[in-house]
């Protein structure tokens, strides 16, 4: 592989698709949906042996084992990278590759104490963490990139190496694409519960008001329409959070149905009316969750 193809190999995957990956799930990381912590460590472990293969194979010019490969990438990520390694590796009596990438690849967990935060600069991006360690996807990432890794993976890969190359790159792309989808499916399901819950609490604010209303007192009336105010914006967010063109049938009290005109023992007539608007709420609220949950 010559210093051309490193360069556009680099522009492409590694600035491109790897670090997009990554880059992804540190930006999701600052949303309330947070972050696959675990599968962009898993991601920048296996890209880590990517990028040690081209180095290790230009330099042997034959076929060369995958640990081997990821002990050259890393090591080459910052000048604190191999004696962190050794010193590690003399401490667990385990390669790190074994225990961090075989870890995570097989087991989902390295095969000693980890954690995995998402943000930090520490100088080494593996650090002690009380009994064990912690990895810091932010500052991997930034020496994952940098430019030793680069210069050094420079040199004349046969072609027969792109092929398990390729695989491993796109199995590391599916890998995060997979993350994404996951995400968004979460995401919907925990968002059509919180309306499945508001039409919960809905029906029983509308219930109270058919069969324990004082309608002798207008306050009373007054108080539970502050109440059903607030649910229903309460509403209007959650359905709003799950798609926002729906949110347009809560802007504004809609069409009330017959269906929707249900009455209590004793109900006076603007009882009967904000009784009616809430009922037409709620049943718009689970045509919406029921339209959502086939598809979710």
């Amino acid at each position: 592989m010559s210093k051309a193809d490193v360069d556009a190999y680099f522009r492409e995957y590694v600035f491109g698709f790897m670090e997009n990956d990554i880059q992804r799930e540190l930006t999701f990381a600052t949303t309330p949906l947070g972050a696959g912590n675990v599968l962009a460590a898993h991601g920048l472990v296996v890209y880590t042996e990517v990028l040690g293969r081209i180095w290790t194979r230009n330099i042997s010019r034959r076929r060369t084992q995958n640990r081997p490969n990821f002990d050259a990438c890393f090591d080459a990520m910052g000048v604190g990278y191999p004696a962190w390694r050794a010193q590690f590796e003399t401490r667990e009596k385990m390669t790190l590759y074994k225990a961090l990438r075989n870890g995570l690849a097989h087991e989902y967990a390295p095969k000693v104490p980890f954690t995995v935060a998402m943000f930090g600069k520490p100088r080494v991006a593996i650090i002690r963490h009380g009994r064990g360690y912690a990895f810091v996807v932010e500052a991997y990432l930034r020496d994952f990139r940098c430019g030793r890794t680069h210069d050094r993976s420079r040199a004349p890969v046969t072609l027969q190496d792109w092929a398990a190359l390729a695989a491993i790159v796109t199995f590391a792309t599916g890998l995060s694409g997979f993350s994404v989808g996951w995400w968004r499916g979460h995401r919907r399901r925990a968002r059509l519960k919180r309306i499945a819950e508001l039409r919960e609490t809905g029906v029983k604010l509308r219930n109270f008001a058919l069969s324990r209303l004082n309608i002798d007192t207008p306050d009373d009336l007054a108080a539970w329409i502050k109440r059903r105010d607030v649910w229903r914006r309460e509403a209007r967010e959650a359905v709003k959070k799950l798609a926002a063109h729906e949110a347009i049938s809560f802007e504004t009290i809609g069409t009330v149905l017959p269906e929707d005109r249900v009455l209590g023992e004793f109900t006076s007539n603007e009882q009967e009316r904000q009784v009616s608007f809430m009922t037409a709420d709620l049943r718009r609220l689970e045509e919406i969750r029921h339209r959502y949950s086939t598809t979710a």
